[in-house]
């Protein structure tokens, strides 16, 4: 009985923690306060565990992300030694960090662990800073060739690629973007629900006939870890929460998507 509630009282004090604003996490180069320049698509990148995936996405943003942007990474390792791996890579590097405290999902329930830390990102850090464009991806997706979000969200307020299940679709937040005037009339919730995974409460807000609506293009190359998204590559599982792909070597794995990328 008593280590029932222990437990309890544990959950109940990590989801506080979670819950808590920028002010009260681990944070550097950042802030939540409104941007002086709003015409920009603010990026936020979800890492988990691996310090390598952070390190050649930075690297690859800055060299293929062709538009204004700002791009910050919110840390939801689990493992610690990888926390400081990233933290200091941002630190070296000026990029934006948040050190997320730790997920009372991690370790048991992987989807829900990402939705909650995507929810913090939205309702505590791009929500406030208040950019006309913003996007969420994983810290294992690459891009590979020039590439330019904010034309198709002037048009039809969101992108990224789209997810099929039980006769709904959704937006996969690994690669979704949104413009501020489709998203501020919605209540967003990253958060997986019964049938679909991370992403999957905000159905609700996806209305629109898809035939109407333009898409990431999709395309799996003869490995088992790797998929194209937009000229982009998706090394998956990167952060170990799959065990097949705990080892990842990325110069080979982009080497080879750069020999085949469309």
């Amino acid at each position: 009985m008593l280590r029932d509630f222990r437990l309890s009282l544990r959950q109940k004090l990590m989801e506080l923690r979670f819950r808590m604003p920028l002010a009260f996490q681990h944070h550097s180069d950042c802030s939540d306060q409104p941007l002086r320049d709003r015409a920009v698509l603010d990026l936020v990148a979800i890492s988990f565990n691996n310090p390598d995936a952070v390190i050649k996405q930075a690297e690859l943003i800055a060299d293929h992300l062709t538009e204004p942007h700002l791009y910050t990474v919110v840390d939801n390792s689990s493992d610690t030694a990888a926390r400081v791996a990233i933290a200091a890579f941002c630190k070296q590097h000026r990029i934006g960090y948040v050190g997320l405290p730790p997920n009372p999902f991690s370790g048991h329930n992987p989807s829900m662990s990402h939705g909650v830390a995507l929810n913090w990102a939205y309702h505590h850090f791009v929500k406030p800073r208040a950019a006309a464009y913003f996007g969420f991806l994983d810290h294992d997706i690459l891009p590979l060739k020039p590439r330019k979000l904010v034309p198709v969200l002037k048009q039809q307020g969101l992108y990224g690629l789209r997810q099929q299940r039980n006769g709904t679709w959704y937006l996969w937040p690994g690669y979704c973007f949104y413009s501020r005037t489709w998203a501020d009339v919605k209540q967003l919730d990253f958060r997986p629900q019964s049938g679909l995974d991370t992403g999957g409460a905000n159905a609700r807000w996806y209305t629109a006939d898809p035939k109407t609506l333009a898409f990431a293009d999709q395309t799996y190359p003869k490995t088992r870890n790797l998929e194209f998204i937009d000229g982009w590559v998706h090394v998956m599982g990167s952060g170990g929460w799959k065990k097949d792909y705990t080892s990842v070597d990325f110069p080979r794995a982009i080497a080879y998507a750069k020999q085949h990328i469309q």
